[in-house]
């Protein structure tokens, strides 16, 4: 404020209309040198006063955490190239996004770091996190992140013979053959830990034919085909973990026709034959399915049978529910051989859909 001293109607002190410089600062900012015309008209005197003022930015950017949709692996790689753009962020003046990224290749720690947007850029398979540091044109900074999650959706690829000879008792005409003798380099892209499980054509046919049959009786057939998706699930989940096993049994000479399927079995947790009362292929589907739950009501229920050849029957899916809640409220969900049935690895729900057949010649 100006002091008007000796302003009287005598002696008239007046100030002119100020002039106003405009210095820019950083970003949106800028400095007002406003100057000031004091006349006394008695003296004649006149002074000038300088006021700035300041307007300048002093909040950080403001951006939200965004999650990307899920990207798929390449099918001949474990990753995939991704684009990356930048975040929607608030703020009065030019906002530069740096991120960083950090992942891990064979043990080694891989840090990508450049300014978003970008393209074309390398991830693996996996929750990849982005960390987005935000700085605007007055040095405010605050930070975010992006996370990418790059899934692997690609089965492995089946490798085996098309014929297979084997020697079976010349007195019973019985044998027996492990799934995984019946690979010949099957593969995948992400997952160097295999999984083999085998069982016979007529088997597979015979299962999926009296469960859709038997379903569709129990629940009608309006309904059977409404949900006709999620009892195909089923149904296929249950051949899976009890018609396929670790090895596949002949009890007659002639031509067999064998499905071999190869499951990853990435991260899950190695099975101790002390502890664990069955064979591989039980102790896959234990971590990766409902089974789970079936096979903890079989050896620890009461009503269980103890037994590695057992059969848990499928239901409709109300009735399905009511079961699962069964074993929710016995705690039959959590694992009590050392399983990890919540994984979120890609080993949980991918399997092979495409079959591989094999054609066994037994004879005398």
């Amino acid at each position: 404020m100006v002091n008007l001293i000796n302003n009287t109607s005598a002696c008239k002190l007046t100030i002119s209309p100020p002039i106003d410089e405009v210095y820019p600062i950083c970003g949106a900012g800028y400095k007002i040198r406003r100057t000031w015309r004091i006349t006394d008209w008695c003296t004649g005197e006149e002074r000038l006063c300088h006021q700035w003022i300041e307007v300048i930015d002093r909040t950080a950017p403001v951006a939200e955490n965004k999650t990307l949709p899920v990207v798929y692996s390449d099918p001949h790689e474990c990753g995939q190239f991704v684009d990356i753009d930048t975040l929607a962020v608030s703020d009065c003046s030019r906002v530069k996004q740096n991120f960083s990224i950090t992942y891990y290749e064979e043990g080694i720690p891989k840090v990508i770091q450049g300014v978003l947007p970008i393209k074309h850029i390398w991830l693996p398979v996996g929750l990849d996190t982005v960390k987005v540091f935000l700085v605007d044109a007055c040095k405010n900074t605050s930070k975010a992140r992006i996370l990418i999650r790059v899934m692997d959706n690609t089965p492995p690829t089946p490798v085996c013979d098309e014929f297979t000879q084997v020697t079976v008792d010349p007195a019973t005409c019985w044998s027996a053959v492990a799934a995984k003798d019946l690979d010949n380099g099957s593969h995948d892209n992400c997952c160097e830990v295999l999984h083999f499980a085998a069982a016979h054509m007529d088997s597979i046919t015979y299962w999926r034919e009296y469960w859709n049959r038997t379903l569709e009786a129990e629940v009608g057939k309006a309904e059977f085909w409404k949900e006709k998706t999620e009892y195909d699930k089923l149904i296929e989940e249950w051949i899976n973990c009890y018609v396929f096993d670790d090895s596949v049994h002949f009890d007659e000479c002639g031509s067999n026709q064998v499905v071999l399927r190869v499951y990853e079995a990435c991260n899950m947790p190695r099975m101790d034959p002390h502890v664990w009362p069955c064979g591989p292929h039980a102790w896959y589907c234990y971590n990766n399915y409902r089974y789970l739950s079936e096979f903890n009501f079989n050896w620890f229920d009461p009503a269980g049978t103890k037994s590695c050849d057992f059969r848990i029957p499928l239901v409709s899916l109300a009735k399905l529910r009511e079961r699962q809640i069964g074993y929710l409220n016995k705690d039959y969900h959590i694992a009590r051989f050392g399983g990890n049935p919540f994984s979120t690895c890609t080993v949980s729900y991918t399997h092979l859909d495409v079959y591989k057949r094999q054609v066994l010649t037994l004879c005398s």
